[in-house]
């Protein structure tokens, strides 16, 4: 039971780091899209309906987002 409670408390403090970085992106597409994606787990498909874009839209914008988390990003250490 102590395993899984640390490990549970580690997936929650990889959530909350997740979501103080995409707080920080300022593009507000690029924050919706990773927030749908890492925050609420939604398909592509449920993604790209809720903006109004095409799945292939989607994905580019979503690669274009995972560049400003990068550059945004404090690195783990």
């Amino acid at each position: 039971a102590l395993m899984k409670l640390a490990q549970t408390e580690e997936y929650d403090a990889l959530i909350a780091d997740m979501e103080r970085r995409i707080k920080a992106i300022d593009d507000a597409d690029d924050r919706d899209l990773l927030t749908k994606r890492y925050l609420e787990f939604k398909s592509w498909d449920t993604i790209a309906a809720e903006m109004f874009i095409s799945k292939r839209k989607a994905y580019y914008l979503h690669n274009k987002a995972l560049k400003s988390l990068q550059s945004d990003a404090v690195s783990f250490t």
